[in-house]
């Protein structure tokens, strides 16, 4: 309920347009399982935003990735945060994790090595316990 008085709220007032509140509708529709929603908010927070600037575009292109695409599309829509803002470690870590998925150890091991040229060095241990964890399953 509190998700829906907070759309309420938003498309009440004539002032949605800044990247943070369409990355806030996108969210709440994408926790709401509402992708083709979620999608729409998530774009209009990159159109108002293009180069950038503003802190949480990156997030925006990631959660896109997560919510509303799949197999390489998801890869390169996190890639395209990571360019956008090289420095969030957490997006790293999350394109690491899908490549260890899909049992791609190499561009698993390259975000490790990105992990740890950023000083993340938790995030590179655990993406490291993870690329040993999956190499040993692979004789199963």
């Amino acid at each position: 309920k509190s998700q829906k008085s907070i759309i309420k709220l938003f498309q009440s007032t004539n002032n949605i347009g800044s990247t943070p509140e369409f990355y806030a509708l996108g969210y709440i529709y994408d926790e709401e399982d509402n992708n083709e929603r979620a999608e729409y908010y998530y774009n209009k927070a990159i159109e108002n935003d293009p180069n950038g600037e503003n802190n949480i575009t990156a997030y925006v292109h990631y959660r896109l990735a997560i919510c509303c695409k799949s197999g390489d599309e998801r890869i390169e829509g996190i890639k395209n945060a990571i360019e956008i803002n090289p420095q969030y470690s957490k997006i790293s870590f999350k394109l690491g994790y899908f490549y260890i998925l899909r049992r791609d150890f190499a561009n698993a091991t390259k975000e490790h090595n990105a992990l740890i040229a950023l000083g993340a060095s938790k995030e590179a241990a655990t993406l490291d316990k993870g690329i040993k964890a999956f190499q040993g399953l692979q004789g199963y």
